[in-house]
């Protein structure tokens, strides 16, 4: 991050402090303090808490933390002239953080005032930001292809997962979802954690992967054995489904009309009319895998330049890859040079990859 990106953010915190009528704002929430920090902000991934809190008034911010974090935050995550401030680490930070009527949080209690809107800020990618996703997606899609030459029908799920997670390691990317289904599990289950069964003759790789803190989402399918006629008539099916969500993902529209834009097409393309039923459709991402899970009612408005990911599934196929919302048109992040593709509605989307 550039300090001239930090002060974009920072200027987007001020405005919401003169909203709600605050001095200061505090970030304790990982995705809003990986957003405004620009770098990696837990420890232990399971947390949703970060390892350190922002304190931002209008004309100054500080990082508070505790004298373990501090020298490597200082060194390795934050900018050179961003100031941090260090606790013992057995007393608790909470009670150290500027509390009272005019102070704001991210997250309620300790007697601030709890203003959910600051996760918003987020959601609007920078032009920094998106350049920065595109190359995750990009790197996601070439880590997922690396492993082609070293997967086999009698490997397990887990084996695969391992290799997936190896190959992104090696692209600096963190594993924040990993399902992985063969033949036997894909049609069974939607959001498959790897198991020890074997993969058999088709496998479904879903990744969703970090790099400080933006996320990108990406599917891929292989086949063991020649890919039907069949099979590839589903799946181009759903290529188009995913297309109808696309029609609608623009800025401004509510994610409700999306939404319905993409239910509606499985019946048109001929799946059951509730296949959709049996998965969440995805929409909003960025700091989170999803922001929102769209759905009918999900009315608010999809934002200029906000990363949104798909991801209709049906007969054991799955397509999702990770776009950003423009006025007309979503553009799609990612370079996939390596991955068959397909051209549907002027989007070339991956294929179906056959390594028989």
């Amino acid at each position: 991050m550039q300090a001239s990106e930090r002060a974009i953010k920072h200027q987007r915190v001020i405005d919401v402090m003169n909203q709600f009528d605050v001095d200061t704002v505090i970030l304790r929430k990982s995705p809003n303090t990986s957003w405004f920090s620009g770098g990696r902000v837990h420890v232990p991934s399971s947390l949703d808490l970060s390892c350190f809190d922002i304190v931002i008034t209008k004309d100054h911010y500080y990082f508070h933390t505790n004298t373990i974090e501090g020298p490597r935050l200082a060194a390795e995550e934050l900018l050179p002239t961003d100031e941090v401030k260090t606790h013992p680490w057995w007393i608790a930070r909470e009670n150290l953080l500027p509390a009272g009527e005019r102070v704001g949080s991210d997250l309620p209690g300790g007697d601030r005032k709890h203003i959910p809107q600051l996760d918003q800020l987020r959601f609007s990618l920078t032009e920094d930001e998106e350049l920065r996703l595109d190359e995750i997606a990009s790197d996601s899609a070439e880590a997922l292809y690396s492993i082609t030459e070293r997967v086999n029908p009698d490997q397990t799920e887990i084996e695969i997962a391992g290799l997936v997670t190896a190959a992104l390691w090696e692209k600096n990317l963190e594993t924040v979802f990993l399902g992985v289904a063969g033949a036997d599990r894909v049609t069974r289950f939607r959001q498959p954690l790897p198991t020890a069964t074997k993969v058999g003759n088709f496998l479904s790789i879903s990744i969703c992967a970090r790099r400080k803190g933006l996320i990108a989402s990406e599917t891929r399918l292989i086949s063991f054995e020649p890919v039907s006629a069949d099979r590839n008539d589903q799946y181009l099916r759903l290529l188009n489904v995913e297309a109808a969500f696309l029609s609608q993902t623009k800025s401004g529209t509510p994610l409700s009309t999306a939404f319905k834009a993409g239910a509606s097409e499985y019946v048109i393309q001929g799946f059951a009319s509730n296949e959709w039923h049996h998965h969440h459709q995805g929409g909003p991402t960025g700091f989170l895998p999803r922001e929102v899970i769209a759905n009918a009612d999900t009315n608010e408005p999809l934002r200029p330049n906000q990363a949104v990911s798909w991801n209709p599934t049906a007969l054991g196929l799955k397509v999702e890859s990770t776009w950003v919302v423009k006025e007309s048109a979503p553009r799609q992040l990612g370079k996939d040079l390596w991955w068959p593709q397909v051209l549907v509605a002027g989007h070339f989307r991956p294929g179906l990859l056959d390594i028989s």
